[in-house]
């Protein structure tokens, strides 16, 4: 493989890092605030660790974006299956097995949420599930995008080549 794609496979890799650690400080905020000076430092942090991950997530998916255009291009006539890697992430639920996995997650955390908002119980467990929904969202977004399905036909690739 390539020093370019192998670079693709660590963009998209470091964007799914990203959104897992932007997402786990939404429940990190509510859990480590206790009401006192600390509160002050904790409002400011966690905040700006969720908006810069997200950047970051984002920067990441559009440096892979580029390169994938890039060797797409390159490779507009060999064996790529354009229905295999057809479709944006937002509006292609269950394209792959991960996919499926975030999907069912954001199906499942949306119902208990929508639930747990009706029989008002307390707040650390709505945001427990308020950030399971963000980040498997965002996972389904990422997982179901053209970037990872390229990814795993790359991976795939390679194992056929080598394997």
């Amino acid at each position: 493989m390539n020093e370019l794609c192998k670079r693709y496979i660590r963009f998209i890799n470091y964007s799914l890092v990203c959104s897992v650690i932007s997402s786990l400080s939404i429940i990190s905020c509510v859990f480590l605030g206790n009401g006192n000076t600390t509160d002050n430092i904790i409002s400011v942090l966690f905040p700006l660790i969720f908006w810069i991950g997200l950047a970051a997530e984002q920067i990441m998916i559009w440096r892979a974006n580029s390169i994938r255009r890039k060797k797409e291009c390159e490779l507009q006539s060999t064996r790529i299956n354009k229905g295999e890697i057809t479709g944006v992430g937002v509006f292609s639920p269950f394209k792959t097995k991960q996919g499926k996995a975030a999907d069912i997650c954001f199906l499942f955390s949306l119902i208990i949420l929508i639930v747990l908002f009706f029989i008002r119980v307390d707040e650390k467990l709505q945001f427990v599930f308020i950030s399971i929904l963000v980040m498997s969202f965002r996972l389904h977004c990422i997982l179901n995008g053209k970037n990872f399905r390229y990814k795993t036909y790359l991976s795939k690739r390679q194992v056929e080549q080598y394997g």
